[in-house]
């Protein structure tokens, strides 16, 4: 074996070290920061524009976890998000089996009903998660950790709307709604010591659904969603023990051919 392939392959063991600690992607999972992730949720109901049921039933905090294909330059959201509105400090009316009264939700709303009626509905059960457009390639992640907010999908994995107007009632089953997503404002990836902070801004377009009559009544989300992880900065002093490593096997091989 000569000296020159011991180099080659020293040099090789210190090449793949680099590539697999600085290259390669992974799918990592983020922790929402429920104080610094809102939506909220605009849209019609009945054919009318929605508004607060009471003070502030139109926004709500999120908790949970969203799910990234992370890479060097880019980064690209698979599903498996876990997305979880937070109750209203005041209950919403109707209850959940659309009898008067009221009961927890995440959200409120009310607007003109049809025949003179007032619609009042409650959002529950609301689990949203992420998905992008870019059929598995991700969005590029600029110098700045910009990406495009325009690349994400909202969609909704579980959640129900309660409706009752006048005489009328209505239950709706949000699950498999989703949206694209219009925001101009760019969304980031920023790593700052050892935390990695992802934050998501949505401006969507309407998830359409039926109340009253087809097509009648729409869900759009806005806002924000922060999200980090902990990540491991190789230290660079283990690249440098390989390279020693690899100049000690050389050594020892020329030694034994003296």
């Amino acid at each position: 074996m000569s000296t020159k392939f011991l180099c080659s392959v020293a040099g090789a063991v210190v090449a793949g070290a680099f590539s697999a600690s600085s290259a390669s992607g992974a799918l990592v999972t983020y922790n929402i920061v429920q104080a610094q992730s809102t939506l909220t949720v605009g849209g019609t109901l009945t054919g009318n524009f929605a508004s607060e049921q009471t003070s502030g039933s139109l926004t709500t905090s999120y908790t949970g976890t969203i799910v990234a294909n992370r890479n060097p330059g880019s980064i690209e959201f698979p599903g498996g998000s876990v997305i979880d509105a937070a109750l209203q400090p005041q209950n919403q009316q109707p209850r959940a089996d659309t009898t008067p009264g009221n009961q927890p939700a995440d959200y409120g709303r009310t607007a003109p009903g049809p025949f003179g009626s007032t619609a009042l509905e409650a959002i529950r059960g609301l689990l949203l998660d992420v998905f992008d457009d870019t059929s598995g390639v991700g969005s590029t992640v600029n110098g700045a950790g910009q990406f495009s907010s325009q690349n994400l999908v909202l969609v909704i994995d579980q959640g129900e709307g309660d409706v009752s107007y006048g005489t009328g009632t209505d239950e709706n089953d949000f699950t498999g709604l989703g949206t694209s997503n219009g925001a101009s404002t760019a969304s980031t990836v920023i790593t700052s010591g050892t935390v990695e902070t992802l934050t998501l801004r949505f401006s969507t377009g309407p998830m359409t659904y039926a109340v009253s009559s087809s097509g009648d009544s729409s869900l759009t989300f806005s806002g924000t969603i922060v999200a980090t992880r902990n990540v491991v900065i190789p230290e660079p002093v283990g690249l440098s023990a390989l390279a020693v490593g690899g100049l000690l096997l050389v050594r020892r091989r020329r030694d034994s051919d003296a």
